[in-house]
């Protein structure tokens, strides 16, 4: 398996030393996961959740003092990306997963993040003029919370099929409509999955591969006249997304891992697609009209 070392790119740097430091210094404990025994697989897992909590506190805080209008959507990701990491551990205890796969979902998962919205948070610290703190007397931190985007997280495990309801609505009806089909799609192979009905269940998996590259397709289309650096973001994340989804497939064909894995990860992978990428994105495209 490739290290970080060989992952990290210019393109990742978001400008600001002590964060850049800190994230360069995190994908060292990940090369420790990469490459680390079953038996102290568990241990580097715990070790670098802490870690991870930690800095994600760190950023939260250093997005109040920032005019960073995407402050939601980076602190609903840094929780979603939390949540995944615990039930990383789990499958890797219950042994539903192999470790190679998880490492690597962690790999692509972190990556993701950074330039997705770390890069953007760098640059919105970077160019302010006033740099004064900004911070709201007596703020303090949103409490915990077992909803991930609207969705009650213990589901997750549950494996219960997604309704659309409002809060998945961009506002988009073409982006809208593919989701819904999206969805749609998720639910079939949940049903299929349920059944160990394994030959509609790929049939359903490649459809879903085909729609999201497609609707991806269209989306960007959608994002003409939208700001460069946002296009090339949103555009890497959807590579991204593809990728991971076929090796989440082909891992799953090999038997590598469960289904009930990998129907997961299509649950958090759509839902948090649509509720904090393509929101952000069907606001600015609304904007321009």
């Amino acid at each position: 398996m490739d290290t970080f070392n060989n992952l990290w790119t210019p393109d990742m740097a978001t400008g600001i030393h002590m964060l850049d430091h800190e994230l360069i210094s995190i994908f060292a404990d990940l090369n420790q996961l990469a490459t680390a025994s079953s038996q102290t697989a568990i241990s580097i897992f715990l070790a670098f959740e802490e870690r991870l909590k930690e800095h994600f506190t760190q950023q939260n805080e250093l997005m109040i003092t920032a005019e960073y209008p995407l402050r939601e959507a980076h602190r609903l990701d840094h929780e979603q990306f939390l949540a995944e990491l615990r039930q990383h551990v789990l499958d890797v205890q219950q042994g539903v997963s192999s470790f190679a796969s998880v490492a690597r979902l962690l790999q692509c998962d972190l990556r993701r993040h950074i330039l997705a919205h770390d890069v953007l948070l760098g640059e919105a610290i970077t160019q302010q003029v006033d740099t004064r703190d900004r911070r709201i007397p007596g703020q303090v931190k949103p409490p915990p919370t077992d909803q991930v985007f609207g969705v009650d997280e213990r589901r997750l495990s549950e494996m219960q099929s997604v309704e659309w309801q409002p809060n998945l609505a961009t506002g988009n009806s073409l982006m809208d409509d593919d989701h819904r089909y999206l969805i749609n799609l998720y639910n079939d192979i949940l049903l299929f999955a349920k059944g160990a009905q394994r030959s509609r269940m790929e049939e359903r998996l490649i459809a879903l591969a085909k729609e999201m590259e497609a609707h991806f397709c269209r989306e960007e289309a959608l994002m003409t006249g939208c700001p460069a650096e946002l296009i090339a973001a949103h555009s890497h994340e959807h590579r991204q997304l593809l990728a991971e989804l076929s090796c989440q497939i082909e891992e799953w064909h090999d038997q590598h891992i469960s289904a009930a894995f990998l129907v997961r990860f299509l649950h958090q992978w759509l839902l948090r697609h649509i509720v904090v990428e393509d929101m952000s994105i069907a606001k600015v495209i609304s904007g321009l009209r």
